[in-house]
């Protein structure tokens, strides 16, 4: 039965280093250095734990993108010299009527109006990935225990699993300490 072995190419010096770059060469010394046990092999994870670190990818990215746009807004009207909001909120009701009605350039203007319906759209996502957050911690044992830990809720338990993936592979606790430095 074959077997697809990943390797780390940061690691396999004897291919980078090579003056005759022929693939059939690559590919022979790269079955030298498994067949001798000296390719050092990335470890794939499963599809569970790739589907997981997926969902907190996506969770990332739909923080970042509210910050970005909530640091947009402020930055377009300052650009064009307008001051402060003299509401409370720039992003409540009163604070989106009056930077609407702001002297903008027509570009600028519908740019703002983009940025404030994107942000209006943002908690629909960032609520359907809280929802499968709880399916997945809800479905899986080993958050459930970590959520037994004070300060741990979901988010960080599914990101220490994600992160760790099959426990198993590691060979003591130390091996999985040193796996986090």
């Amino acid at each position: 039965m074959a077997k697809v072995v990943v390797a780390n190419p940061l690691q396999v010096h004897l291919i980078a280093e090579a003056k005759v770059k022929i693939d059939r060469i690559d590919a022979s010394a790269l079955a030298q250095l498994y067949a001798s046990g000296f390719l050092p092999e990335v470890r794939i994870p499963d599809e569970a734990t790739q589907a997981l670190r997926r969902q907190t990818a996506c969770c990332s990215l739909i923080v970042r993108q509210r910050v970005r746009l909530t640091n947009e807004v402020p930055s377009v009207l300052a650009i064009h010299l307008i001051g402060k909001c003299p509401a409370a909120d720039l992003f409540g009701r009163k604070g989106r009527a009056w930077s609407t009605e702001q002297p903008l350039p027509l570009d600028e203007l519908l740019g703002l109006e983009q940025r404030l319906r994107e942000l209006d759209r943002l908690p629909e996502d960032h609520a359907t990935m809280d929802r499968l957050s709880a399916e997945a911690v809800l479905a899986d044992p080993r958050m459930l225990r970590l959520l037994t830990i004070t300060g741990i809720n979901a988010a960080v338990a599914i990101g220490i699993v994600a992160t760790i993936g099959d426990i198993n592979r590691f060979a003591s606790a130390e091996n999985l300490l040193s796996y986090f430095e």
